[in-house]
């Protein structure tokens, strides 16, 4: 940097003594710059201001070398603050999402249900589609003990409707009385679920159908509790072939 200062510097002075010795000791450049047609004017300008760059350029470091340092540490230090305070903000907010995890989880656990449907908001994805398979698993065995209990004809039939868990099973099942005015609960659960397990994210609306589906089955009673049994399903709605019942079904 020195060596290049010196160097320049004696090239300025020369230029300089060059040009005072002309113009106005002697005189003999006089001539040439009353002649100097513009293109020649433009390159003398153009070695000027290039000379003043090279200047500027040499100066800037030494003059001020120390200043411009402080000013890069000093962007630096604001770049880690900014870096650290964006770290611990995504630390925080992850901290957060698996506290409301848990605390959601211990709440659907001891209620059976979310006490405030805005919590919805603040789910991710995978999370509403646990809460919905959450949900089915917490009352699929209340629907199997109901539908256990029907006549073994009945049972029958209801099985031999379709798929478990189909929409012929499902009026089957609502035909034979066994879940009572329950039966539409049962299925808002179970067709979110079947969404939920194939990647469908649940919206809004469909959490709250799900999360109202489970209050309304804490009270779930079935009517065979109160009854011997129901008649078996007479007539040409009888099965063909094998009964399939829920237990050996394979759930989706």
């Amino acid at each position: 940097m020195i060596v290049a200062v010196v160097l320049l510097g004696v090239l300025t002075a020369a230029l300089g003594a060059l040009a005072i010795h002309g113009f106005f000791v002697t005189g003999w450049l006089l001539p040439y710059w009353n002649a100097m047609t513009d293109a020649q004017a433009s390159i003398i300008s153009q070695l000027i201001f290039f000379l003043a760059v090279a200047w500027g350029s040499l100066l800037v470091p030494l003059l001020f070398g120390g200043q411009l340092k402080s000013l890069e540490e000093a962007a630096d230090k604001a770049q880690e603050t900014y870096d650290g305070i964006k770290r611990q903000l995504e630390e925080s907010a992850s901290e957060s999402r698996r506290q409301f995890s848990s605390i959601s989880r211990y709440q659907q656990m001891s209620l059976g249900y979310f006490a405030s449907e805005g919590v919805f908001t603040d789910l991710d994805d995978e999370q509403k589609k646990a809460f919905v398979e959450n949900a089915w698993h917490s009352v699929e065995s209340k629907l199997t003990d109901a539908l256990n209990k029907l006549h073994g004809r009945t049972r029958q039939w209801v099985s031999a409707g379709g798929k478990y868990r189909s929409t012929p099973w499902w009026d089957r099942v609502k035909e034979s009385k066994a879940l009572g005015d329950w039966c539409s609960d049962f299925r808002i659960i179970s067709d979110a679920k079947w969404a939920a397990s194939r990647g469908t994210v649940p919206t809004f609306e469909q959490l709250k159908a799900v999360n109202d589906a489970l209050k309304e089955l804490q009270e779930f009673v079935s009517p065979l509790d109160a009854e011997a049994g129901v008649p078996a399903i007479q007539g040409n709605a009888q099965p063909n072939g094998s009964a399939q019942t829920p237990d050996a079904s394979a759930t989706q």
